[in-house]
């Protein structure tokens, strides 16, 4: 008896189109391995300058991809000019704040690595959410974005109030992702599709 070999295919991926999400998940994965250094001068300084170095890189890689306009991953993501251009604007925030938290206290007691980390997982959540054409990547997006917010606005731990704000945005934000999540069950229940089409 013989078996005939058969393979399963996944769908079609364009890594290029899918390059900047990738610079921005390499980069935070990086940023965070470099935070566990002992060196004092690696947590200060090379941690915020691989911030933004990832950032650059997918500034640069955002460029590449300028008038791309595809779908990726069976049409779960769009990267169109649109989505370019708002990776465009959350990076040059992202930039910013990089900036500005590099000497902060905040950055220092939540760990430098951590809170750049943080932040450029933020990032990406905010371009998984521009990019979405699906229900499922929509809720992803939205709970990659705000999660790592929860964190960095808890992370001034001297600070009675940021404590506070963060339990707060915890609680709004769970309620508000649940409420999500119901709505997107119900149209899913009603036309039985989650794409946005």
């Amino acid at each position: 008896m013989t078996f005939a070999a058969t393979t399963v295919q996944g769908p079609h991926i364009d890594w290029a189109a899918l390059s900047p999400l990738i610079a921005l998940t390499a980069g935070a994965c990086l940023v965070l391995l470099a935070g566990l250094a002992r060196s004092s001068l690696v947590r200060t300084q090379v941690v915020p300058a691989m911030t933004l170095l990832a950032l650059a890189v997918t500034a640069g890689l955002v460029i590449w991809q300028w008038d791309a306009n595809v779908a990726i991953v069976s049409r779960a993501l769009i990267i169109d000019n649109l989505t370019l251009t708002l990776t465009m604007v959350f990076v040059v925030g992202g930039i910013a704040a990089v900036f500005l938290a590099w000497r902060s206290l905040a950055a220092r007691e939540a760990g430098e690595g951590e809170f750049f980390s943080l932040l450029l997982m933020s990032i990406l959540g905010m371009v998984v959410l521009v990019a979405a054409d699906d229900l499922v990547v929509l809720f992803i997006g939205f709970e990659l974005l705000s999660i790592p917010l929860y964190v960095l606005c808890a992370t001034h731990m001297r600070r009675e109030h940021s404590l506070e704000s963060g339990l707060k945005y915890l609680i709004i934000g769970s309620v508000g992702s649940a409420t999500l999540l119901y709505g997107l069950a119900l149209i899913y229940g009603a036309t039985g599709h989650t794409r946005f089409d």
